[in-house]
């Protein structure tokens, strides 16, 4: 058998990569990048209220507060590498930028990855950024990374939050404007958070909403659970595979699944439409016209008024 090269991107601390044999078959060798080189950085934020926050990462964790203190990212950049020098190579390959743009800011990691080859596997080493960012009230968001946990807090204007692998949360957030929120894979959670609309997305995760008010709330997970509790307004919620849980909910609320068990408890105003492919549907103590359907499961409904 023809010898393959393998290309790797990581910006992880260990990856375990095929090579071929002679004689046809494969082993499998770590390739470990768990040395590490880091260094921190401040800068001032030039931002007012009104203005746009754009931040752009290939990865890394980003946590930003509105409200409180001077506008600044507080940032940790770090590469990870088979050998401390290589890691320092890695790192010295990148830099973070903070720059105006049309209306507002932008926060990117900007470098190319490091090849850096061991037989016929070659590897390309980046580095990634962790940031803590203060930005003023009243400020849009959009943030966009490949991989990476993301967490706002405080008063905004609107947030766009675009990622590909991690948890994206919010906390104790209110908004003037809609807030729309998409990954591939990873949960989503909000929690005592108002804001217009509410708009949230994931291909494979779990997603939450605790003590959320919004005039309409669209969310949707291919694999995953939904839950809404103690929320306000319109709910449209939707699960390819995965249960629906709603509790104490005040408005009116579409919940569909193509295979999952479907709850309502302690719902007021409605309409309420609840649709499963295959699943149980259980109904407790609400008020409002409502519709409950399953193909195959249980439709189980007590206490309705309505």
């Amino acid at each position: 058998m023809r010898a393959i090269p393998i290309l790797a991107v990581s910006w992880s601390l260990a990856l375990l990569l095929p090579s071929c044999r002679n004689d046809g078959g494969f082993v499998f060798s770590s390739f470990s990048t768990d040395e590490q080189a880091s260094r921190n950085e401040e800068r001032p934020l030039e931002l007012a209220q009104g203005q746009r926050l754009t931040v752009d990462l290939p990865a890394g964790e980003v946590r930003i507060a509105a409200g409180n203190g001077a506008p600044r990212v507080e940032a940790r950049l770090w590469a990870g590498a088979p050998t401390p020098e290589l890691a320092e190579q890695v790192l010295a390959r990148y830099a973070l930028e903070v720059s105006a743009s049309e209306g507002g800011a932008r926060v990117q990691l900007v470098g190319e990855p490091l090849e850096h080859s061991r037989g016929r596997t070659t590897m390309r080493l980046g580095a990634r950024a962790d940031l803590d960012i203060t930005v003023p009230p009243g400020v849009a968001l959009t943030v966009g990374t490949r991989s990476g946990d993301i967490t706002v807090r405080g008063p905004i204007a609107s947030a766009d939050i675009d990622r590909g692998y991690g948890a994206i949360r919010f906390e104790e957030t209110e908004a003037t404007g809609p807030l729309e929120i998409t990954t591939s894979s990873g949960g989503i959670a909000l929690s005592r958070v108002r804001a217009p609309e509410i708009r949230a997305e994931s291909g494979y995760g779990k997603i939450e909403l605790d003590t959320a008010e919004a005039a309409t709330r669209r969310l949707e997970t291919r694999s995953g659970d939904l839950r809404i509790a103690d929320c306000a307004g319109s709910i449209r919620a939707h699960s390819g595979y995965g249960t629906i849980a709603l509790e104490r909910v005040r408005g009116d609320a579409e919940a569909r699944s193509q295979s999952g068990d479907l709850t309502l408890a302690q719902g007021q105003e409605g309409p309420w439409i609840l649709e499963t492919g295959y699943g149980k549907v259980r109904v407790r103590g609400i008020d409002g016209r409502l519709r409950a359907e399953t193909s195959s499961g249980a439709v189980d409904v007590a206490d309705v008024e309505g």
